[in-house]
């Protein structure tokens, strides 16, 4: 519901935006229209990106703790589907964890298998 709103708001500030460069080139007015819009659109849309991606992470978490998945491995199962696996295998790798390394495998192999968010 807020996310909405905030893209709502996202899309008001960039028309107001567009509406205050006009008036700042056709007849010199002030500028602080145009930064006060263009401000007030990058925090909507920050806080409407923020929004969307924790509500697409709950729903992806309550799929896999429907699925028998523990909080603990459905949250883990996020951070790995999303940006941060590599990253940590390789850290896991480097700091010589294989047993977490078998863990994220398994995790993984799991997931590969039944993705709910597809």
């Amino acid at each position: 519901m807020f996310a909405r709103l905030f893209g709502w708001m996202w899309i008001g500030a960039a028309i107001a935006a567009v509406y205050f460069l006009y008036v700042v080139l056709a007849s010199a007015a002030s500028w602080s229209n145009l930064l006060w819009s263009i401000g007030a659109g990058l925090i909507a849309h920050f806080l409407a990106a923020v929004l969307i991606r924790h509500k697409q992470r709950v729903d992806y978490v309550d799929q896999l703790m429907e699925r028998g998945y523990m909080p603990a491995d459905a949250a883990f199962a996020w951070y790995i589907t999303t940006n941060g696996g590599a990253n940590l295998l390789r850290d896991l790798q480097r700091l010589e964890l294989d047993d977490e390394i078998d863990r994220l495998e398994s995790v993984i192999g799991t997931y590969s298998t039944e993705n709910p968010g597809e």
